[in-house]
């Protein structure tokens, strides 16, 4: 213990953590739920919350069933984007339709579920004319005399006269500067634009501006119940209509602003199941207080699940935005910066359904993914199509590296869809080292999915070995070698010799292995340049490259001089030095395992004069001990990173 009676100088020494790397584990996942808000992405620190804000499981498709696996194989934090196709609608008001009235009958409040689909039509709402306790409703415009019988209020919003069938509401007056000096009121008349009330009894003391009016709020209830059970509920107490009142409904039930995170709403006390609308906002004092009701929300619809395309789900056509200020599905995730991971584990699903359509298969009560589909026989479009744009994405940002998922029932040698010429499609193509393909499909235990049994695909559990490889071991880790946690049953039990096929072909495999399990047994990407072949080298790269880009951000717009290289220089070093301490690059030296150039050789004065600054960077990757080269250019207003 420092005595610090004595004036002085004190050294006391504090242990502090380092500043958290940016990390590649978190993981983007896209498909389709059974309710959550639309293209709009959520991040999720556990599978509890993806309960809360985007629903159970389901027939629909494979999602929750992915971010599940995710979080039991490891994952700490994902995004989701829920997709519909068109023609979904959000539910709305089914006896009340105009909005839950006033007691003159007047429409006063519109309510409907947050989001679009069918989950809507289980709201069950229930407005109540009185809350639970009193509040401060509004206060005195003006002083009143004794014996006044009529007074001037702030707002008038809410209040009930009693004209038109009904007793007007009952208040009291509370003195500000002696809280003891209180009358009770009846309100008998109301004048709402002059916000002048008539009351009973005649007031037996004078009363300031500013003296508080105490009353009943108003309460909303909604409930959200699937198959007749209760899956959520909300209560919205103590509330006022009064736009200006700390407890203006509209504020504590929506939030204002509204947050998109609905994480963050739950956390505020927000309602995740409806919004409402304040029908009166625009002459609030023409309103009374709310008829006690009950309603149901209707008309909720999912869309016409048949017309799912690919593009719903990544957002892209041909790796192209088709509309650049609509970011849908994947796309919508360009904005979301963390982000290292992503995986549609939906893209399949419209080819089971163009599946059906072809052969007139009935679809099953239980969704789609229960359908008895001769799954060796789909066209794969889709899948196809939406694993390329994936894959485009990843190159586009740069930083980011896709889990792909096998078909489902492709074989060696069988089939038109055989598994060792999956890989054909993207490896010619400059975006294939930001990927990987896993196979087989993965049986889940039971339990897990409320006795459901399938096989899904297996990203979600590779998503979550990534992310628990790099926060276990480091980004150098190769996820692979690992137990899938939960998995009881592979869709294939691939021998060594099918493994000696596929893997040359950059097909990732799953196996069961006696007495260890079942495993990832594989760690390519897609690529068949020997310097992206390994999916923790890869990545490693990756993650150098974004700590490069935030290392340095800070150095744009400095001048463009020798101190500037020189910064430059040092910054990195420190950074790869770091790297090298932990073993995440080879070599017995520092000098070995990587280089950082910024002088006057690659930047002469022709470079200098048009604003850039140009540094080059080797680095060699634990394994393989590979040189891959990096060029940075820092230009009068920006910085990029480039790989040779």
């Amino acid at each position: 213990m420092i005595d610090l009676r004595t004036p002085g100088v004190y050294i006391r020494e504090v242990e502090t953590q380092a500043p958290p790397g940016l990390r590649l584990d978190i993981t983007g996942f896209v498909g389709q739920a059974e309710r959550g808000p639309l293209d709009l992405p959520q991040p999720l620190p556990s599978w509890g919350q993806y309960l809360q804000v985007f629903g159970d499981f389901g027939g629909f498709g494979y999602l929750p069933y992915t971010v599940f696996a995710f979080f039991a194989n490891g994952g700490e934090r994902c995004y989701v984007v829920r997709v519909a196709p068109a023609g979904s609608a959000k539910a709305v008001l089914k006896e009340h339709p105009g909005g839950l009235p006033d007691q003159k009958g007047t429409p006063i409040i519109k309510v409907e579920a947050i989001n679009k689909g069918q989950w809507g039509n289980g709201i069950e709402v229930v407005a109540e004319a009185e809350s639970t306790d009193e509040l401060i409703l509004t206060e005195l415009e003006a002083a009143i005399p004794r014996d006044a019988s009529e007074a001037l209020f702030k707002s008038v919003a809410g209040f009930f006269d009693g004209n038109g069938g009904g007793e007007g509401d009952r208040v009291t007056l509370i003195h500000p500067g002696n809280p003891t000096q209180q009358m009770q009121l009846h309100i008998h008349n109301i004048v709402p634009g002059e916000k002048r009330v008539m009351f009973e009894p005649a007031v037996n003391h004078p009363f300031p501006e500013g003296s508080k009016i105490l009353g009943k709020g108003i309460k909303l209830t909604f409930r959200y119940m699937r198959e007749g059970k209760l899956v959520d509920g909300e209560i919205f107490d103590n509330l006022s209509m009064d736009p200006d009142h700390e407890r203006y409904f509209v504020r504590v039930i929506n939030g204002d602003p509204e947050e998109p995170d609905y994480v963050k709403k739950i956390e505020a006390g927000h309602s995740i199941l409806v919004r409402v609308t304040d029908l009166c906002n625009s002459q609030p004092d023409t309103c009374s207080r709310i008829e006690t009701a009950t309603d149901t929300l209707s008309g909720g619809e999912d869309g016409d699940a048949t017309k799912l395309k690919a593009s719903h789900l990544t957002g892209y056509e041909n790796g192209l935005l088709p509309q650049p200020d609509q970011l849908n599905g994947l796309a919508a995730l360009e904005a979301v910066e963390e982000i290292g991971l992503i995986g549609i584990p939906d893209l399949i699903v419209p080819d089971f359904y163009e599946l059906t359509q072809q052969r007139s298969l009935p679809l099953p009560q239980e969704g789609i993914i229960f359908a008895e589909i001769p799954r060796q026989e789909l066209d794969l479009v889709n899948l196809k199509t939406g694993q390329a744009d994936m894959l485009l994405h990843c190159l586009k940002k740069g930083n980011r590296f896709a889990i792909l998922d096998a078909p489902p029932a492709a074989e060696i040698g069988k089939g038109k869809n055989k598994i060792e010429d999956w890989p054909n499609h993207f490896q010619l193509s400059p975006a294939a080292k930001y990927g990987a393909l896993y196979y087989p499909w993965i049986k889940q235990k039971s339990d897990d999915f409320q006795g459901r049994e399938l096989f899904i695909p297996p990203g979600g559990h590779l998503a979550g070995i990534y992310a628990r490889s790099e926060l276990e071991r480091g980004i150098g880790k190769s996820p692979a070698n690992e137990i899938l946690r939960g998995a009881v049953e592979l869709e294939f039990c691939l021998s060594d010799a099918e493994n000696a096929i596929l893997n040359p072909r950059s097909v990732n495999c799953l196996r069961v292995l006696p007495g260890r399990g079942l495993r990832v047994w594989g760690a390519r990407t897609l690529s068949l340049e020997s310097l992206s072949r390994y999916v923790n080298v890869r990545r490693v790269t990756l993650a150098i490259v974004k700590n490069i880009l935030v290392n340095i951000q800070t150095l744009v717009f400095e001048p463009n001089d020798r101190n500037l290289r020189r910064t430059i220089s040092s910054t990195l070093n420190t950074f790869f030095l770091g790297l090298f301490q932990s073993g995440v690059l080879a070599g017995a030296t520092p000098d070995e395992a990587f280089s950082v150039k910024c002088d006057e050789e690659n930047n002469p004065p022709e470079i200098i004069d048009r604003g850039q600054v140009i540094t080059d960077i080797g680095f060699a990757p634990a394994k393989p001990a590979e040189f891959i080269f990096v060029t940075i250019i820092r230009s009068a207003d920006s910085l990029s990173v480039s790989e040779q």
